[in-house]
C-alpha cells in the first residue's frame, strides 16, 4: 500500500471543492444574479398579477349584481316609466360590462343578459310601434355576440335559443319580414341538432312547432315536433297511487289522486306536458 505524504494527508478535499464553487460564481457572478433577479421578479410580478385579477374579479362580480337587481327589479315594476329606466339602465351597465371585463367570463355573460333587458323590456311594453322592435333588434344583436364569443356548444344553443326567441316575438309584431320567422325558425333548428334530448332542445322542439302552426298547411309538421317533445321529456310513472291517497292540503282536504300525481312528477311544469297542451290546441284548431 502507497504511503501519503504529510502534505497530502493534510489536503481537504472540501477545500477543493469549495474553491471550485468559489471560481466558478466569481466567474459567473453577473450571470447568476441577473437569473435571480428575473426569477425574483418573475415570483412578485406574479404575486402582484394574481392580487389585481382577483381584485378585478371582485369588482366585476360587484357591478355584475348591481346589474341583475336592477334587471329584477325592472321585471316586478309595475309603473311603466319606472320599469322602463331601470330596464335601460340593466341593458347599459351590461353592455359596459361586457366591454370593459371582455377577457372574463362575466364579460361574456354580460352580452347574454344586456339581450335579455331588451329583450323582456320590449315583451312587456304595450307598444307594437317601431321602438318595441328595436328593442328586438337590439336584443338579438346581443345575444348574437354572446353566441359568437362562447366556446361550447351549449352555450352556443343558449345563445342560439335566445336568437330565436327575440327573432319569434319580433315576427308576431312585423308579420309582413318573413326573414324575421325563417331566423327564428333556422335557430331553433339549430339548436335541436346541436345539443339533442337536452332541455335547451326541448324549449327549441316547442318553438319550431309554434311556428310551423302558424303556417297555412304546415300543422301535421308541427304535431310531428310536438310528438317528440312529448315521448323524449316523459314524466315521471308513479307506480303506487294507493300511496297518494292520503295526500292532504294544507287545509286538511283530501288531494285528488290524479291532482296529486301532478303535483309529486311537476307534470304541469314538465315540457311534455305543453307539447301535449299546444298539440291539443292544433288538433282543436284544424277542422277534422
Amino acid at each position: 500500500m502507497a504511503k501519503m505524504t504529510k502534505q497530502e494527508l493534510q489536503h481537504d478535499d472540501l477545500e477543493d471543492i469549495g474553491e471550485a464553487i468559489a471560481g466558478w460564481y466569481r466567474k459567473n457572478s453577473t450571470w447568476v444574479t441577473s437569473v435571480l433577479f428575473v426569477a425574483l421578479a418573475a415570483f412578485i410580478g406574479w404575486k402582484v398579477y394574481d392580487k389585481l385579477h382577483h381584485d378585478k374579479l371582485a369588482v366585476v362580480s360587484a357591478e355584475y349584481g348591481k346589474m341583475l337587481e336592477n334587471f329584477n327589479r325592472a321585471v316586478i315594476e309595475k309603473d311603466p316609466a319606472k320599469r322602463k329606466e331601470l330596464f335601460a339602465t340593466a341593458a347599459t351597465d351590461a353592455q359596459r360590462i361586457a366591454k370593459d371585463y371582455a377577457n372574463l367570463p362575466l364579460g361574456t355573460e354580460a352580452y347574454l343578459m344586456e339581450g335579455n333587458a331588451y329583450y323582456t323590456q320590449a315583451l312587456t311594453s304595450e307598444s307594437r310601434g317601431e321602438d318595441t322592435q328595436q328593442l328586438y333588434k337590439k336584443a338579438i344583436e346581443a345575444f348574437d355576440r354572446y353566441t359568437v364569443l362562447v366556446k361550447t356548444p351549449e352555450e352556443k344553443a343558449v345563445g342560439q335559443l335566445a336568437i330565436a326567441n327575440a327573432n319569434e316575438s319580433l315576427g308576431f309584431i312585423t308579420s309582413k319580414d318573413l326573414t324575421v320567422a325563417k331566423n327564428a325558425l333556422d335557430n331553433y333548428t339549430a339548436v335541436i341538432k346541436a345539443v339533442p334530448g337536452t332541455a335547451i332542445a326541448a324549449e327549441a322542439q316547442l318553438g319550431k312547432a309554434r311556428l310551423l302552426q302558424a303556417q297555412v298547411g304546415k300543422e301535421a309538421e308541427a304535431l310531428a315536433e310536438l310528438g317528440k317533445v312529448a315521448a323524449e321529456r316523459k314524466v315521471p310513472e308513479v307506480k303506487d297511487d294507493a300511496a297518494l291517497k292520503s295526500v292532504r292540503d294544507d287545509k286538511g282536504l283530501e288531494v285528488d289522486v290524479a291532482e296529486a300525481k301532478d303535483i309529486k312528477t311537476f307534470a304541469d311544469f314538465s315540457y311534455a306536458y305543453q307539447a301535449r297542451k299546444a298539440a291539443e290546441s292544433i288538433k282543436s284548431a284544424v277542422p277534422q
